[in-house]
């Protein structure tokens, strides 16, 4: 029987809630959990400056987190006019625009994207919901090759967790011109995988956007504009770049930076780092070498493409801060009361992993301080356990066991406990005062 057929037996598992059973297959589900972010990354918040970029005309203020976030009036305006249009809208059309799964922050998201074009907006958001509502949810045979070939990948994640998304031009061509694929499959698995990354890898209010690596090694002039449609699919997904760096430009720079910067708008045009004549090192402002393949200047191994090597997403290095940076990442503890006192909201909430690392550390702590108490303890002569062990094997007192075989018998390594601890001493001091005076 097949992992789909068992899978489907099993009704506490939604498949499409959970987007594939692929994920369930046991070696790419290790991948999978790899990939997510880490107890380090929930505890990460950003600062001021990579929350909000601000401008003397509100209106060019350039917002990277949209959730949980306190909005400036200026945006509050702008989503009041924006909700006001709507319930326009709707009077007209008898019916709801927005659907129940729609985030209020993607309205945001649209609405610095088009510089607060509330028509521009309402026409995009249209397309975005058709579109999202077309898009499948299961990974068949076909997808699945597509996400492995290695036109777009995930690969690492940035100095502040961002993850690294990979568009190699060459890969995608040879996917429509010489493997067969149509446009609307590799339209399909882009929506697939980057709702994969906005659902799984980001963090609502702490890591929302992501580094994009366009490489055009062996892409020509009469294959751009088919390049550019495929962009255009990722463009669904507003306000999301953190940089896009475009590598392998060859002899057409002008050409391709112009085409670019039209693709993507004024806003988006300003995150454009053009990478000339493999000066790879630029990448390495947010990114550590350990998360950059050999070909684009890193220390980590080149990509493996099919079978299964992509999807889910490699995570070749667990080392992703600057060392001479510090980010704000919270305690455990604080983290924890933050959970406990937060809204009900994505980034608050406690998975089962999290609650073990906090109960382990409870448990730590609680032992600490019975511990420090024994220490201040005169009846145990200020000894832990571990001190007793080492205690137990000096020669000292070794030879006062020997002297009194029958009375400490009881006192064996493989018994030992606190209160044994506690009574040793007491004996010895009762019993053998001279003796171990001397000592």
């Amino acid at each position: 029987m097949d992992v789909k057929k068992k899978l489907m037996k099993n009704p506490s598992i939604n498949l499409d809630k959970n987007y594939s059973y692929y994920l369930y297959e046991p070696e790419l589900k290790k991948r999978h959990q790899k990939a997510i972010p880490n107890d380090l990354m929930y505890r990460y918040f950003p600062k001021e400056k990579d929350i909000l970029i601000k401008n003397k005309n509100p209106k060019e203020n350039y917002r990277y987190i949209f959730n949980g976030i306190e909005k400036t009036s200026f945006e509050k305006e702008k989503m009041e006019e924006f909700d006001k249009f709507i319930k326009e809208k709707e009077k007209h059309d008898k019916k709801n625009f927005l659907p129940e799964w729609w985030i209020e922050s993607d309205t945001l998201r649209y609405l610095q994207a088009t510089n607060f074009d509330i028509k521009k907006v309402y026409s995009l958001i249209k397309e975005n919901i058709k579109s999202t509502e077309k898009a499948r949810k299961i990974i068949d045979k076909r997808m699945r090759f597509i996400l492995n070939y290695g036109f777009l990948y995930m690969y690492g994640r940035d100095v502040h967790f961002r993850p690294i998304i990979i568009v190699e031009g060459n890969r995608a061509n040879e996917l429509l011109d010489k493997l067969g694929y149509t446009f609307d499959e590799l339209s399909q698995s882009i929506l697939f995988f980057m709702n994969y990354i906005v659902n799984y890898i980001l963090l609502p209010g702490q890591i929302e956007n992501w580094i994009l690596i366009c490489d055009l090694k062996d892409v020509g002039l009469s294959k751009l504009p088919q390049f550019k449609n495929i962009l255009n699919s990722l463009s669904k997904f507003r306000c999301r770049v953190f940089r896009n760096y475009i590598l392998n430009l060859g002899n057409f720079i002008k050409f391709a930076a112009g085409s670019f910067l039209s693709l993507l708008g004024s806003n988006s045009a300003k995150k454009i780092i053009m990478v000339e004549n493999n000066k790879y090192e630029i990448m390495q402002e947010f990114i550590r070498k350990e998360n950059l393949q050999l070909k684009h200047g890193g220390t980590a191994p080149n990509v493996i493409y099919g079978e299964d090597n992509l999807f889910p997403p490699v995570v070749p290095s667990d080392t992703y801060i600057k060392e001479d940076e510090e980010l704000n990442i919270v305690s455990p503890e604080i983290y924890k009361e933050m959970c406990l006192n937060a809204k009900p909201f994505k980034p608050f909430v406690i998975n089962e992993s999290l609650s073990k690392i906090w109960e382990k550390e409870e448990e730590q702590y609680i032992l600490k301080k019975k511990q420090s108490k024994l220490k201040q303890s005169k009846s145990c002569l200020g000894l832990t356990m571990n001190d007793f062990i080492v205690q137990f094997e000096n020669t000292k007192i070794k030879s006062l066991l020997k002297n009194n075989k029958m009375m400490y018998r009881k006192y064996k390594p493989s018994k030992i406990d606190l209160n044994s601890i506690k009574n040793f001493f007491d004996d010895i001091k009762r019993k053998n005062n001279s003796n171990y005076n001397n000592n």
